[in-house]
């Protein structure tokens, strides 16, 4: 399923959003008592065992709270507070478990390559006889492909069916000395077989990175619980009481190495003061009108002047009717809405859905696992817009304010791209229908009195209701939704990409039939206009054509600046948010992605194979890291400049917001997209070629 969030203000008077902070604010207290309470339930552990926390236990949890409470919150709060309490810990749970997972894999890698030298002074196999042996298993995994292989369990992670896992199960099934040996290798060159033996100090250094990431994965398995969010200011208060809190004289003696202690900076923990957001589960929480702008009959004349004037100006010509939502449970709450004008179709297709669906007799409505919205969060952001019609001295007066003032509400609504057209609104269509059959199990052609035959119980007669229902309202037309051609591509060529700190991506075009290479690119060949053939102004036709390759060297320049410089802005509180840089990375990102999915369409590719890199951070940091121990060992000062150092000089880019723009982009034009495994070494044109390759192998 294609999910995208999109971002709308809502605007609403001074009562209204003074009471949704005050209640937003209880609500996040009772989720940060559910989070505390949860973590000493006695089920605890059965819970995080089975990665979920029913219901029950967290709605008996909220009865007790809210029993002691002067003001009841909502309804809505509550449900919400159930959702948050669900989501945080299900979310921490699978973090935990992957930890544990990377963990395991981690320090097994480390033991199979120190065991080598134990096998290569028992055993004396050429290495001739080793790369053969290599060969072998890696043309094993081709040929039959890892899931036909790997035993797959139930207590070991999907992860591990991948060509690093099957050749760690390997290597601890087998006792044969020279597939053992054969597997080392392969593990020391990056799963590739090299005729030359790694060398010593590439080989400890790799040790060393890795070990660095266990011990990095072993302090952060043991970091503590979820811990809430602090909206009135009482843990930050309390962590600073105690960051200054003096010793008493009993405890501590007037030596220099106490002394030493009192003196020693400590770290005030941030916490996050704003409310938790408050979750809608289904499209129906929503309530969408439209607040019709009535004008005086003299004011006629001047408004329709005004829109014949404007006409050729689509950006300042605005609709006289206003988008406004309410919400189930808080109906006299009205909000107007704000959005993009990119946004503006997609907000008045929830209108539509929900006007088509309650307008319409009860057996004549359609599903609302139809409805483009999906689901929503309503939560509060510091207001950084600014006011031009404000003075300055007004802008400062107002920014010590009351909170539901220099904030604002956004509403976050998650939508499902393919319910934008009809042919992707049948294929949700099938794909909900058969998944309804599938969990009736035949149920739905009989009759009332064959399904009180079955001796069901209450809620199991009220599910199968319920599910034949949606049966029948999946049948049911819905809203008219435009129609669009599919993109047809040829489906042995694919696109593969390498990501890279230096080189940002490196795009290959690749023929699966042949394995040979059709096409490559870079950013700079991406991000390069080569049509531009007249200059313009003071610019040449070269600076025009390199003008978006520019701004990748722009944001390089400006994040080092702001890594220079923040750290001293830190120490003398003069340090302000400037979201200029993400801005202009994100920019930088969409129109990457945008000119590679052109690239791919121009090539005929019908996939995109993008490299699964869900810890490239946690690899950059330990090979920085570990580069630095070899370059100034036992000098922890030394380390820490040279790691700083290294962390200044490369690029720093947002991998996965790249990654989802691709998807986004790739989404809008029907190209699908896969990941595949990037090799860590190599040229990024094979790794590209790899990736694309990866796809024939599921590696």
């Amino acid at each position: 399923m294609t999910i995208k969030t999109i971002r709308c203000c809502l605007c609403g008077d001074e009562t209204t959003r003074k009471f949704f902070w005050e209640a937003m604010v209880s609500y996040t207290l009772l989720v940060n008592h559910l989070l505390a309470e949860v973590a000493n339930h006695s089920q605890f552990q059965e819970w995080q065992s089975k990665g979920d926390i029913p219901r029950q236990p967290i709605e008996k949890l909220i009865e007790e709270f809210t029993a002691d409470m002067s003001a009841a919150l909502p309804c809505r709060f509550r449900t919400s507070a159930v959702l948050m309490t669900q989501y945080v810990y299900k979310a921490w749970f699978k973090q935990q478990q992957k930890r544990r997972w990377r963990l395991q894999g981690k320090k097994q890698w480390v033991e199979v390559i120190e065991s080598d030298n134990e096998l290569a002074q028992t055993t004396s196999f050429s290495q001739e006889e080793v790369c053969s042996r290599a060969r072998e298993i890696l043309d094993l995994v081709n040929s039959r492909g890892i899931g036909s292989l790997g035993n797959q369990s139930r207590d070991k992670p999907k992860a591990r069916v991948t060509l690093l896992g099957f050749l760690l199960d390997r290597f601890e099934g087998t006792h044969n000395l020279l597939e053992r040996r054969a597997i080392v290798h392969l593990l020391k060159n990056n799963l590739t077989v090299n005729e030359q033996d790694k060398d010593l100090k590439s080989l400890a250094q790799q040790l060393e990175s890795k070990k660095i990431e266990i011990e990095r994965l072993e302090r952060q398995l043991e970091s503590r619980l979820p811990k809430g969010r602090d909206p009135n200011g009482e843990s930050y208060l309390e962590s600073l009481l105690a960051a200054i809190a003096l010793p008493d004289s009993v405890e501590i003696g007037h030596t220099d190495a106490n002394v030493a202690i009192l003196k020693e900076q400590k770290q005030i923990e941030p916490y996050n003061s704003l409310p938790y957001p408050i979750i809608f589960g289904s499209a129906d929480d929503l309530i969408w009108s439209v607040e019709v702008h009535n004008s005086a009959p003299h004011e006629l004349e001047f408004i329709l002047k005004q829109k014949i004037a404007t006409a050729k100006n689509r950006k300042k010509k605005n609709s006289s009717d206003r988008l406004c939502v309410r919400f189930k449970g808080l109906r006299n709450a009205m909000f107007k809405v704000q959005c993009d004008r990119r946004q503006l179709p997609i907000s008045r297709q929830f209108l539509t859905d929900y006007e088509f669906h309650f307008q319409t007799p009860e057996k004549e409505r359609f599903s609302q696992g139809l409805f483009i919205l999906k689901s929503a969060q309503l939560l509060w952001c510091p207001n950084t817009q600014k006011h031009h019609h404000k003075p300055v001295s007004e802008q400062t007066q107002s920014s010590g304010g009351n909170p539901w003032e220099t904030h604002r509400l956004y509403l976050h609504c998650n939508i499902d791209t393919r319910l934008q057209t009809a042919e992707g609104t049948e294929e949700v269509r099938q794909q909900k229908r058969q998944e309804t059959l599938k969990s009736l199990k035949g149920q739905e052609a009989l009759s009332e009195q064959q399904l009180q035959e079955l001796e069901l119980s209450a809620t199991q007669r009220s599910h199968v209701k319920r599910l034949r229902t949606t049966l029948s309202r999946l049948e049911n037309s819905a809203p008219h939704r435009p129609s669009t051609s599919r993109y047809q591509g040829n489906p042995l060529i694919v696109v593969g990409v390498s990501l890279n700190p230096q080189t940002l991506l490196t795009a290959c075009v690749v023929d699966l039939q042949t394995g040979s290479i059709l096409n490559t690119q870079n950013a700079k060949q991406l991000l390069t206009v080569k049509n531009v053939k007249v200059k313009r102004g003071k610019r040449s036709t070269l600076q025009l054509k390199l003008a978006d390759w520019r701004l990748i060297n722009k944001l390089h320049l400006q994040r080092q600046r702001n890594l220079t410089k923040r750290p001293e802005e830190y120490k003398q509180g003069q340090y302000r948010e400037n979201a200029s840089e993400s801005s202009l990375g994100l920019y930088v990102e969409r129109l990457l992605a945008s000119r590679l999915v052109n690239f791919a369409l121009k090539s005929q590719a019908s996939t995109i194979v993008i490299p699964d890199l869900k810890h490239i951070r946690e690899i950059l940091e330990s090979d920085i890291q570990a580069r630095a121990r070899r370059r100034y060992p036992a000098q922890k000062e030394l380390q820490e400049g040279f790691a700083k150092q290294l962390r200044i000089t490369i690029h720093r880019w947002s991998y996965s917001r790249l990654i989802q723009c691709i998807r986004e982009r790739a989404a809008r034009k029907g190209i699908a997209v896969i990941t595949g495994q990037q090799p860590l070494q190599g040229e990024p044109q094979q790794k590209a070629k790899q990736v694309a390759i990866a796809i024939l192998f599921g590696l």
